[in-house]
C-alpha cells in the first residue's frame, strides 16, 4: 500500500526506542495507543504529544475494506504532518506545544483553531 503513495518501507525494520534513550528529542509524537503508554520520558525539553490513530493492523474485513480503511489512516497521518509543518518556527514555546497538541485531535478537512501571537 505504501509504494501506491510513493514510500517504500521494504527496507525499514522496527528499532526498539531504547536505542534513542540518551539522545535528546525536541519533539515526540505517538501515534498508537500502545506507544502512547509505553513511550519512556525522554532527555530535554521535548514535547511530547499523542496522534492518535486507529491501528490499521488490527482492522478486520476485506482486502478491499483494509485498504480503504489504511488509505484512510494514511490520508489523516498526512494532513496532521502537513499541518505540523506550516507551524511557524518561531512560535512562543507554549504556543507551538499547544498547536502539535490540537493538531492531534483533528480529522483531514478540519480547520486549526491556533492562533500565534
Amino acid at each position: 500500500m505504501t509504494k501506491k503513495i510513493g514510500i517504500d518501507i521494504s527496507g525499514n525494520k522496527p528499532k526498539s526506542l531504547d536505542m534513542y534513550i540518551h539522545e535528546p528529542f525536541d519533539l515526540v509524537i505517538t501515534v498508537c495507543d500502545n506507544a502512547k503508554e509505553s513511550c519512556p520520558i525522554l532527555p530535554g525539553h521535548t514535547i511530547n504529544a499523542h496522534w492518535g490513530f486507529e491501528d490499521p493492523a488490527k482492522f478486520e474485513g476485506s482486502e478491499e475494506v483494509k485498504r480503504h480503511f489504511f488509505s484512510t489512516i494514511v490520508m489523516e497521518i498526512e494532513y496532521r504532518i502537513r499541518l505540523f509543518l506550516d507551524l511557524p518556527e518561531n512560535a512562543p514555546h507554549h504556543e507551538y506545544h499547544e498547536a502539535v497538541h490540537h493538531i492531534g485531535t483533528l480529522k483531514k478537512g478540519d480547520m486549526p483553531s491556533y492562533a500565534f501571537a
